[in-house]
């Protein structure tokens, strides 16, 4: 069901909808992307976990025109640099 609400979503992104936390299918996974870079030459993100662990997705579907948020064949990654990431780990998420 992951990969269908994916593919759902993702049609959803290239008619120009604008995510938000709660409107997106609780079958794709979300994921704070903390301290995010771009890997393998762009074609996957590399990025930490709350708890400073290291993360790396491929097969980028759809990335946002202001890069704070993007698609992957398996979750939803909402970006955040390095600042928003001290941030997140201080607040909880």
């Amino acid at each position: 069901m992951t990969s269908l609400a994916i593919m759902i979503l993702l049609d959803r992104l290239e008619t120009g909808w604008s995510p938000k936390t709660d409107e997106i299918h609780p079958d794709v996974p979300q994921h704070d992307a903390l301290n995010w870079s771009w890997a393998f030459d762009g074609h996957a993100i590399e990025c930490q976990t709350i708890d400073r662990m290291g993360q790396i997705y491929g097969d980028i579907l759809y990335v946002s025109r202001y890069q704070d948020w993007a698609l992957t064949s398996t979750a939803f990654l909402w970006f955040h640099d390095d600042e928003e990431s001290e941030k997140v780990r201080y607040l909880g998420g």
